[in-house]
This record gives structure tokens, sequence and C-alpha cells, in this order.
């Protein structure tokens, strides 16, 4: 509840596309999505609703590197504190060497309907 990891695998060309020719690489915001969802499985798992819907109250994103096609990309989340908006977390993406991708501190409200 208080911390996830998982990963992404090993970076396919195909989630590049259009980023960029001769050197795929994978789109900030593709990754941004990859986070989002994240936190908000992190989310359902502390209220024990699956499937919760939320939304996303405030996020401030840092994109720091680019992740290249063959890249294994990990996730990394935690939960930062209860906010007055909803839950905080802190979720980022690094590479198998420990380089940082990118990642968001965002706050999530849940829904129950």
């Amino acid at each position: 509840g208080n911390r996830l990891r998982g990963t992404l695998g090993v970076l396919r060309k195909e989630f590049c596309a259009g980023h960029f020719t001769r050197f795929p690489c994978l789109p900030v915001a593709v990754l941004m999505n990859c986070l989002s969802q994240t936190a908000g499985a992190m989310l359902a798992v502390r209220a024990g609703i699956p499937n919760l819907k939320y939304t996303l109250e405030c996020a401030d994103v840092f994109a720091t590197e680019l992740a290249f096609a063959g890249t294994r990309i990990h996730l990394e989340g935690t939960f930062v504190a209860n906010h007055r908006r909803g839950d905080q977390f802190h979720v980022r993406a690094v590479t198998e060497s420990g380089n940082q991708i990118g990642g968001f501190v965002v706050v999530l409200k849940g829904h129950s309907n």
C-alpha cells in the first residue's frame, strides 16, 4: 500500500513511434501516463477498492533523461502523505542502471462512484 515497484520491461521501438526516426525514445506523454496509472493503482490498493476512479488534483512533473528503445524501465511509487486534496504519491521511472528518466509528485482524489 505504501510502496510499489514494477517494470515496463524493455522499451520496444513501436512505443516510440514518431520520437525520433534515427533515435527512437519514449514520448514523455506515454511515460507520464504509465506513472499516473502506477499512482492510481496504489490509490486503489490503499482504499481497498479495485478499479477505483480518481481525479488528478495536482502534479509536479519532471523529465530528466530520454529513454531509448532497448532500455529496461522500472517504475517506483511511494505514498507520501494524506494531502488536503487527496493522497500524495511520488512516482518515478528509472533505467536498469538506476538513472532516473522522469516522474512526478501527484495528488489523487478517489471517487467511490
